[in-house]
């Protein structure tokens, strides 16, 4: 027969009343706010999991991140990215029914500097002598200090973010830049980066007398045409020396009176410059136009003087006009052709009477036979 032990019943039932009365109270208790993070120290641009460790059931979640992306969240374990480097705050607030809690952890975040990565550019890498070049820092890792070297600058060292260089010296040149912050250093150097030359001009040589005209520039052969011109675009340095030279030809090459000669040093001015190769006024250019009889030759000219020239040219008397050459100007000056099949008998012209020396460059004269005798 069973008895009924009234105290063990007894204390069972406080036991029980406790429980539910512990349980009531923790569902009427507001929630105590509490996180971590996975990491409190990231580099820029790395991601954080947070992980709410709140108490007492919190049902709502609340997160603001000082410069995270998001800012904010209402997830209870979001995961956050921070793209600037800095010490930031995190702040969670918890809700359940019967309450609400806030906890801020100042300067809980922090987002590290990268290494500085060294790099740069020039407003021009091609310049000529004295010419300013412009260097900008493009440096990543927000660098807080800057080294450059120089090689054939002016500075050649240099300590600014953004420095300006003059180049005096034709020449090409490296660039190398160092640049530092509390990470660490890197460099970047730039072989052969800055070319600086001399200056370009355009230089046109002229013909302005009556033959072709060779060319000797920097020890090379050009020909000038008749009435014509030669232009050396972009002709780069300080100076040029040139030589020129000119005559009357026969046929068969032989020189015909005089050689004309030019010569001189150009300073160069990075811009245009013309040479105008001009007979002076102490010579004359002849053509010969034979529409006699009698073939002539050979020629005299400035006959009787100190200066007279011989040349053993023929001039046929086919009314063409010969090419001659060039001669000296003189107020006496006299022409003289002889007869081909008689040498005692001339064809002959005379300063003043048959033709007129100006005494201006570039002088020509057109001597033409008659003579049907």
């Amino acid at each position: 027969m069973w008895r009924f032990n009234l105290s063990l019943i007894y204390r069972i039932l406080l036991f029980l009343l406790v429980v539910i009365c512990i349980r009531c109270q923790e569902k009427e208790t507001p929630p105590v706010a509490e996180f971590e993070a996975d990491s409190t120290v990231v580099e820029q641009g790395g991601t954080v999991q947070f992980s709410d460790l709140s108490l007492h059931g919190p049902t709502e979640w609340s997160w603001r991140f000082e410069a995270g992306d998001p800012q904010i969240s209402s997830l209870p374990n979001p995961e956050v990215t921070y793209y600037h480097a800095g010490d930031y705050e995190v702040r969670l607030t918890v809700t359940n029914d019967f309450g609400t809690d806030v906890i801020i952890k100042d300067n809980y975040i922090s987002v590290l500097y990268p290494f500085p990565n060294a790099e740069f550019v020039a407003d021009s890498t091609e310049v000529e002598i004295d010419g300013i070049v412009r260097f900008t820092d493009m440096s990543t890792g927000k660098p807080a200090e800057w080294a450059w070297t120089f090689q054939g600058g002016n500075p050649e060292t240099s300590t600014a973010q953004h420095p300006k260089v003059i180049y005096e010296s034709p020449g090409i040149y490296t660039v190398v830049l160092t640049v530092k912050n509390d990470r660490g250093t890197d460099t970047e150097a730039k072989e052969d980066y800055i070319t600086v030359r001399y200056p370009r001009t355009d230089i046109t040589f002229r013909n302005n007398v009556f033959t072709d005209i060779n060319l000797v520039l920097n020890g090379k052969n050009y020909t000038v045409k008749q009435e014509d011109s030669i232009t050396f675009d972009d002709f780069e340095g300080f100076e040029v020396f040139y030589s020129a030279e000119t005559s009357g030809k026969t046929a068969n090459g032989n020189i015909v009176g005089l050689a004309v000669t030019w010569s001189g040093q150009l300073v160069l001015n990075g811009g245009r410059m013309a040479v105008d190769l001009d007979l002076a006024r102490d010579y004359f250019y002849i053509y010969i136009t034979n529409n006699g009889t009698h073939d002539l030759g050979p020629l005299y000219v400035n006959y009787g003087l100190t200066d007279q020239t011989v040349d053993n040219v023929i001039m046929k008397a086919d009314g063409r006009r010969y090419r001659i050459g060039y001669y000296r100007a003189n107020p006496g000056t006299k022409v003289r052709a002889l007869w081909l099949e008689d040498a005692n008998q001339f064809e002959e012209w005379s300063q003043g009477t048959d033709f007129s020396l100006p005494f201006i460059k570039n002088q020509v004269i057109y001597l033409v036979n008659t003579n049907r005798k």
